[in-house]
């Protein structure tokens, strides 16, 4: 949703930061700022403070940053809107009304519609002639038809513009096709389908409703695997969870969460009805936010490759931010879940489910697996490897029953891997310290030397607003973060309104003090960018070496 600047200038103005998150952390006074521990990673020294208006906050140690909502949303794991909401009711403001479907084009119920026609199309073109080849496929999977009908699966054929002459004939428009994301338009102004010759999965929402597409390929020379819906009013990828419609009704007290579209049917089908996916994406914060509305536990049955090891690493301390309790499945001899059930059957998927380890304990078996613990070098190796990993375990008993289970693994005594340990955490502490202490009496110039300069400028000085109007545009900027600081600046800021990167950036640059503002400083720092872009142009570009030339004029 997007709210009015003037609702969130209003937002802001009424919202005491201080009070904000001096509930989540103590904070002190110290020269007019408040400072305090952060409350978004552990420290020992605070690293933490407020602006001296008490609208934005930044941590030099975690590099957090932003206003109130940004404050907010790392706190809770709300999206933005929702922070919005809350910050609002505690202000007594009164909500905007929503304008999500005039900002992309149809109204949601509309696109339901859309979704709807496109759904039950595609899933009539599975069982006929166009729709061979994807029924072949399905059935090469594993899934029956019965599956296809309880999940609604179809095939897009291989044809240009078969959805969008279906349901042309049904009274659609053109620019509903497209605003739908169902079909786009060709080089030559016709219309095309967006998803061609794949199976169709239909993603729905929490509540049953089609909200989206994901088509999964039917040759190996196809551009991608699996191809996506684009986000629209209905659908916004980072939010949504495949199969949640279904695995949140499941007796089952945890969900089972796979990589691939094709796991969440198939275990399904064999009555592992908790299973869902992140929709091809990443697992995000919001989608595990999502989860813990419904369920306490997730089991991560990712793909057995380095590719699934990874995500695994990823996606735990996004689960964990959540409160939710983790295992992971260890599978062994199949590349996925689906393949495991196919070799193995449903009995030995119960019994792995039931034996999933905790994340440290199948994190310490990749380390023992990756070393040759026959050899007195790969039990060392294997020794510094794990005892990095109990660093991590927060709680000091966890820490101590995996101390006697890493000692039984390397062939030593505990309480000498104990004593590793306790220096390992006595000298992290150390240089944690001396880190936050060096940036707390030295703090650097930021990052991006005369780009970030000039945004100091206009965030801190509001004559350079202008100044930064005339003489600056967005490319003079390479980082994202600090183009989308510049657009907003340029046209008065708000933090609450700018992406997590930006709000950052902008609270760092004025959390604190890096040399006076002056016409002087602002002229040496516009000087320094143009002559770093003179130098960086390309050899043989005359015309664009001659404008930057001219643009150093005074």
């Amino acid at each position: 949703m997007a709210f009015p600047q003037h609702f969130l200038d209003e937002l802001t103005a009424r919202t005491d930061l201080a009070s904000l998150a001096g509930a989540y952390t103590a904070l002190k006074q110290k020269g007019g700022v408040w400072i305090g521990l952060c409350p978004f990673h552990n420290e020992k020294t605070p690293s933490f403070s407020l602006s001296r208006d008490n609208t934005m906050y930044y941590c030099f140690g975690c590099q957090a940053g932003g206003g109130a909502v940004q404050f907010l949303m790392k706190a809770e794991n709300y999206d933005f809107a929702d922070a919005v909401r809350e910050l609002a009711r505690r202000a007594g403001l009164d909500m905007p009304e929503d304008d999500a479907s005039v900002r992309q084009g149809l109204p949601r119920k509309r696109l339901l519609e859309l979704n709807t026609l496109a759904a039950r199309w595609f899933h009539d073109t599975l069982s006929a002639p166009a729709g061979a080849e994807a029924l072949a496929y399905m059935h090469s999977r594993g899934l029956t038809d019965k599956t296809a009908r309880k999940w609604g699966l179809g095939a897009a054929p291989d044809a240009w513009d078969g959805l969008a002459d279906a349901l042309g004939r049904q009274g659609v428009t053109r620019e509903e096709l497209i605003g739908a994301g169902l079909c786009a338009v060709g080089k030559r102004g016709s219309l095309y389908d967006s998803f061609r010759d794949r199976l169709m999965f239909p993603i729905f929402d929490p509540g049953g409703k089609v909200i989206a597409f994901s088509g999964r390929a039917l040759k190996a020379d196809a551009p991608a695997k699996y191809k996506n819906s684009r986000e629209t009013g209905a659908y916004i990828k980072s939010r949504t969870l495949y199969g949640l419609h279904r695995a949140k009704n499941s007796d089952r007290p945890y969900f089972i969460l796979v990589e691939g579209n094709v796991d969440v049917p198939m275990l399904h089908q064999h009555g592992f009805d908790s299973t869902l996916a992140s929709c091809g994406t990443a697992l995000t914060d919001q989608q595990a936010a999502l989860m813990k509305r419904y369920k306490p536990e997730v089991v991560l049955a990712f793909d057995s490759d380095e590719g699934g090891r990874t995500a695994v690493q990823k996606a735990v301390p996004k689960l964990e931010a959540a409160g939710l309790s983790i295992r992971v499945l260890a599978l062994s001899g199949a590349k996925d879940p689906d393949e495991y059930l196919k070799r193995y059957g449903p009995g030995a998927m119960e019994a792995l489910l039931s034996g999933a380890r905790d994340p440290t304990d199948f994190r310490l078996a990749q380390a023992a697996a990756a070393h040759d613990l026959q050899s007195d070098e790969g039990r060392r190796a294997y020794l510094r490897a794990a005892e990095a990993l109990l660093l991590e375990v927060a709680s000091e008993a966890g820490r101590q029953v995996y101390a006697h289970r890493v000692a039984e693994t390397a062939g030593v005594k505990p309480d000498a891997v104990l004593r590793d340990l306790d220096a390992l955490r006595r000298r992290a502490e150390r240089g944690a310290v001396r880190a936050a202490e060096r940036a707390a009496l030295y703090p650097r110039k930021p990052g991006g030397g005369a780009e970030e300069d000039l945004l100091r400028h206009m965030a801190v000085g509001p004559e350079y607003a202008d100044a930064g109007r005339e003489a600056l545009t967005e490319a003079d900027f390479t980082d994202p973060a600090r183009r989308e600081l510049f657009t907003a600046l340029c046209g008065g800021v708000n933090a609450a309104a700018l992406p997590e990167p930006a709000a950052a950036l902008l609270a760092r640059l004025r959390s604190t003090e890096f040399g006076a503002l002056s016409d002087i400083t602002w002229r040496g720092a516009l000087e320094h960018l143009r002559k770093g872009q003179v130098k960086a142009a390309r050899p043989g570009s005359d015309e664009d070496l001659l404008n930057l030339r001219n643009r150093l004029k005074p």
